[in-house]
């Protein structure tokens, strides 16, 4: 009698065998998933920690700065013993009057259920030379006062670029200038990636002395002591636009908006450059002893752009802005990772009363404005001798 082999149960085994498999993968997967979204939170945590520590030692430079220009006596240098390395340690020894050196301030230190994470800087540097003066215009700060203050020991400034409106990502300057839209051919088709950049007014003004500068503007000492720009974004072109002196666009008979290149690309010529940003304007100022600054405002614009506003001597070589806008490096860590900002903080003396307005009222300000076409005299000395025109008597405004 013959025996038949069965195998019975063959095909569960492999079933078996397979989903355990299968599941071994999954739970393999899911254990990798975690492991990575473990690593990945707690490098956010310590990404996030690290960038407040670095902020932390932004605040002490603010401190520490403040505390500069307050002391009478001996201080911290900036720069270390050879007058060039900027000194980590200008912070600490401002703030603690320490003499220690080359060690990290530490910010805090907890424990969590991953284990002890520490907060420090380890170093932050504070530059009071500055290759340029960056800012932003908006709603809340329409105008904006900058003292082309430089080194006493280096090279006069003798040409100042502006630019504005940063350029991000691929966005192409709208101009709105009627010169350049009468040229159909020039006019895009899509409106997409346009951006319109605004009208900048900016004017050049001397001071007789740095403490009082809306007492003692130097019209006494020099008539033809200040200028005033219109910038108006009008050609799609690159480099920035030579304006000239810009001490002859304060005549009258010139007193027209100055039409400025924009170009959504960088471009130069006669050694500026755009540097990031669409518009740019070149302009030359005067050489004198007396205080000079900058009032640059949004006349029609609302909303905010980005400026930059650099110097450079006859030959073209940068003049550093000195005590305007501080150059704060800070690094910052948290356990064995690190993050390093770079912040610029302005410098505002409180005994200078920066101007702002031209007038201000606590109330309304009423105007009046009328348009004919009949001319009409008025007795400006109030005598009735001196009687003089207003318009001419053609008939037309």
């Amino acid at each position: 009698m013959t025996k038949s082999k069965t195998k019975k149960g063959a095909a569960s085994i492999y079933a078996v065998v397979f989903i355990t498999l299968l599941l071994g993968i999954i739970a393999v997967s899911f254990v990798r998933l975690i492991l990575r979204e473990s690593t990945s939170t707690i490098n956010s945590e310590l990404s996030s920690s690290s960038r407040d520590a670095a902020l932390a030692g932004v605040e002490d430079a603010k401190r520490a700065v403040d505390q500069y220009l307050k002391t009478t006596g001996p201080k911290a240098s900036f720069y270390k013993a050879d007058g060039t390395t900027l000194n980590c340690d200008f912070v600490r020894q401002m703030l603690t009057s320490s003499t220690e050196t080359e060690k990290e301030t530490v910010i805090s230190t907890q424990s969590t259920t991953e284990g002890e994470t520490q907060q420090a800087y380890t170093c932050v540097t504070v530059d009071p030379y500055s290759p340029d003066y960056k800012g932003t215009l908006d709603n809340a700060n329409s105008v904006i006062v900058i003292p082309l203050q430089y080194d006493p020991t280096k090279n006069k400034p003798k040409f100042v670029t502006f630019s504005w409106q940063k350029i991000s990502g691929s966005e192409e300057p709208k101009l709105v200038n009627k010169d350049y839209y009468k040229k159909k051919g020039e006019q895009s088709t899509t409106e997409t990636n346009k951006v319109v950049p605004p009208v900048i007014s900016l004017q050049y003004v001397q001071s007789e002395t740095a403490m009082d500068p809306i007492g003692k503007y130097a019209y006494t000492a020099n008539p033809a002591s200040t200028g005033l720009l219109f910038l108006t974004p009008a050609f799609h072109a690159s480099g920035a636009t030579n304006v000239g002196d810009i001490i002859k666009k304060r005549d009258d008979s010139d007193n027209n908006p100055t039409k400025v290149n924009c170009y959504e690309t960088l471009g130069a010529t006669s050694g500026a450059n755009n540097d990031g940003y669409m518009c740019a304007a070149r302009f030359s100022i005067p050489d004198t002893s007396a205080s000079q600054y900058l009032v640059i405002s949004l006349p029609y614009q609302t909303g905010a752009t980005d400026f930059r506003v650099s110097m450079a001597d006859a030959s073209g070589n940068t003049v550093n802005f000195f005590g305007v806008q501080y150059v704060v490096d800070s690094t910052g860590r948290a356990n064995d990772l690190y993050t390093r900002l770079e912040v610029r903080l302005n410098s505002v003396n409180p005994e200078f009363p920066y101007p702002q307005f031209a007038l201000q009222s606590e109330g309304g300000i009423e105007k009046h404005f009328w348009v004919t076409n009949n001319c009409y005299t008025v007795n400006y000395l109030g005598d009735g001798t001196g009687e003089a025109a207003r318009c001419d008597d053609s008939g037309n405004l």
